[in-house]
């Protein structure tokens, strides 16, 4: 009995233990399961997390994203159709549908305008814009130092794309615009005729054959430059005089014992003087012993108070003020700028090298008010610009007055050339007059020219070279030229003389694809003439050089040419 109560013992122990080990790995299974469960919670929890992380970053980097957008959708600022500016003397258009601009200028005040045209504006044929219309002065010499007077009329703007001009003169009669080929008129009625030009460019609109009371239109390409540099010298719209512009000078100048005040406005070395389209400076433009400077902009250089009412002979008993001189300086640029009335050189350039003349315009009736004229002056490019004078349009000789020195190296392109009086091109005049030191005018490219009208009463040439005071005048090339009206002969080449000393030579000439037609029967030819056998022209050649139907040729009744002439070819 008791050895059956010692097995039941045994066995309740054995039981014990073997229940406590069940219930250690049960709660080591259940540690570990809880621990691999929390782990799963954990890294399910972290992803989650993360997820939202990632979704709350890309939902703020879209908002910031649509933020960005809808700012700038907010700051982004429609150019408007129509914006003054300069109180009220500036105009800026814009046709959002074409992308046309077109900006316009208003004049100080009512003095400088005329009636005889009205003109208006426009990108997309439906708004209209008047523009001011001003006047300047032409003449025509009708005998020696005898000229009758004309008021003329030019409006001046800028534009890019396509733009419309809307023009009514007040005269009735047939309407032409020259150059030909440059606009189109793309409808016309008896009142007004519309011009569409998508190009800049500078035009006559002439009507019932008036070329003296006609309008000139200056389309020029859209010019910015920004006000605030340093270097510029900027005049906003309005009238600049010696009285309230401190910028001007009133220089004494004399005439014998006689002292003048003339007005120059000095450019620094390095600067750029900028006239805005609404600005009038009734002062001369100089540029003196400087380097790297310019005058540049849309508003006019204005001579007009320095001109007699009834009379434009040069005088010694008043100043003369040209319009911009350029004097013993080097790289100077003219752009963009009106010259009105010069009582002289519209541009003057002596003794300087690196002269830059791109889109400048002149109209002038004063005598000898040539347009450009240069002196001992080289490296020098002319383009896009118009000259309409009383004396010649371009004129480049060798020594003259304090000037010394030769002339080389010229491109003269794209220019539209009208000389009421004298040539449109003339070279090799004045000279150093000094046998042991001749000067040398060399290198002249001429090409894409249109001369609209020459009126010279002494025949001496459209293209002249009257080449005297020991000069030597080689290497020119003339091409592309189109000439509508010359009232002398096509082209003269001569030595002559100049205060008693003949030119030494007058070679290596090319004339290309010259073409000239005569009006009702008129006689102009080509006409070369050297002085003796050791002063010729030589090497002279023609390329398709055509008046009416007549080429110039060998032969040619219309080529004159006297014996001190030699190597005269034609193509």
């Amino acid at each position: 009995m008791k050895r059956n109560w010692i097995i039941l013992l045994i066995w309740l122990l054995l039981a014990c233990l073997l229940a406590g080990c069940g219930n250690t790995s049960e709660s080591e299974s259940n540690t570990e399961s809880e621990s691999g469960s929390e782990s799963v919670r954990e890294t399910e929890s972290e992803s989650e997390t993360e997820t939202e992380l990632e979704t709350e970053s890309e939902t703020e980097t879209e908002t910031e994203t649509e933020t960005e957008t809808e700012t700038e959708a907010e700051t982004e600022i429609e150019e408007p159709a129509e914006l003054w500016e300069e109180n009220g003397a500036v105009l800026r258009l814009y046709d959002k549908e074409s992308g046309s601009r077109a900006i316009l200028y208003k004049a100080p005040d009512e003095s400088f305008l005329g009636e005889a045209f009205g003109v208006e504006l426009s990108l997309d044929g439906e708004r209209w814009y008047p523009l001011d219309v001003w006047t300047a002065r032409v003449a025509v010499q009708v005998f020696s130092n005898i000229y009758d007077l004309h008021t003329t009329y030019f409006v001046n703007f800028d534009f890019e794309g396509e733009a419309l001009l809307r023009v009514t003169p007040k005269a009735s009669g047939e309407v032409k615009l020259r150059p030909v080929g440059k606009a189109s008129i793309s409808k016309q009625a008896a009142e007004a005729t519309v011009i569409r030009l998508t190009k800049s460019c500078q035009l006559s609109f002439e009507v019932g054959g008036n070329i003296y009371e006609n309008l000139q239109i200056f389309a020029n390409p859209i010019e910015e430059i920004d006000r605030n540099d340093p270097d510029v010298i900027y005049l906003e719209a309005g009238l600049y005089t010696a009285d309230n512009c401190e910028l001007i000078q009133s220089v004494p100048t004399y005439s014998g014992d006689q002292q003048y005040d003339t007005p120059m406005l000095y450019v620094p070395s390095g600067k750029t003087l900028y006239l805005s389209g609404g600005a009038v400076l009734q002062s001369q433009v100089m540029f003196v012993e400087c380097e790297n400077a310019s005058v540049k902009g849309r508003g006019v250089v204005d001579l007009f108070p320095w001109n007699r009412e009834n009379n434009i002979r040069a005088s010694s008993d008043e100043a003369v003020p040209f319009g911009v001189r350029v004097e013993n300086s080097k790289n100077v640029s003219v752009e963009g700028i009106v010259v009105r009335d010069s009582m002289a050189y519209s541009i003057y350039a002596g003794n300087s090298t690196g002269v830059t003349v791109d889109n400048f315009k002149c109209i002038a009736a004063a005598q000898w008010s040539d347009g450009f004229d240069s002196m001992a002056v080289s490296d020098v490019v002319i383009k896009n610009s118009f000259f309409r004078t009383n004396d010649d349009c371009i004129a480049i000789y060798g020594s003259r007055w304090n000037n010394k020195g030769d002339s080389r190296n010229y491109e003269i392109y794209d220019c539209v050339l009208w000389a009421d009086n004298a040539h449109a091109i003339n070279m090799a005049n004045h000279g150093s007059n000094d046998p042991s030191d001749p000067d040398i005018i060399e290198n002249i490219h001429f090409h894409d020219i249109d001369i609209l009208e020459v009126h010279s009463i002494n025949w001496t040439g459209a293209i002249s070279v009257m080449c005297g005071g020991e000069n030597i005048l080689r290497n020119v090339t003339f091409e592309r030229f189109e000439v509508e009206f010359t009232k002398s002969d096509l082209i003269r080449l001569r030595i002559t003389q100049d205060g008693g000393y003949y030119g030494r030579a007058v070679e290596n000439f090319t004339f290309r694809d010259i073409f000239f037609e005569p009006w009702n029967g008129q006689i102009a030819g080509v006409y070369l003439q050297g002085y003796n056998a050791q002063r010729k022209v030589k090497n002279i050649h023609f390329d398709n050089v055509w008046i009416g139907n007549e080429k110039i040729v060998a032969g040619s009744p219309l080529l004159r040419q006297n014996k001190y002439t030699s190597e005269i070819t034609f193509e």
